[in-house]
């Protein structure tokens, strides 16, 4: 399945990390239950645009599962805090 998720940076970030940086911190968070294949992000004007390909019985569990990982890599990661998930 096809997912989509976006990292909003805060109104003032101490600092980005690149899209890179950003793409290695998520997949610190994703476990092999998350049945996820590829990620790829890309940077945007508000934060990171992320496309997902995972295995998942349909779209709306992929994505629900697709903004968690990403709420877990806010959360565990000190280089994220302030972002948000949309």
């Amino acid at each position: 399945m096809l997912a989509r998720a976006a990292l909003i940076a805060p109104a003032d970030p101490a600092g980005w990390p690149t899209a890179q940086v950003a793409c290695d911190l998520i997949w610190l968070h994703v476990t092999p239950p998350d049945r996820v294949e590829h990620i790829r992000v890309r940077s945007s004007r508000r934060g990171f645009d992320i496309v997902w390909f995972m295995l998942a019985d349909d779209p709306g569990t992929a994505r629900v599962r697709a903004q968690m990982i990403c709420h877990d890599a806010i959360t565990g990661t000190p280089l994220l805090m302030g972002w948000q998930v949309g």
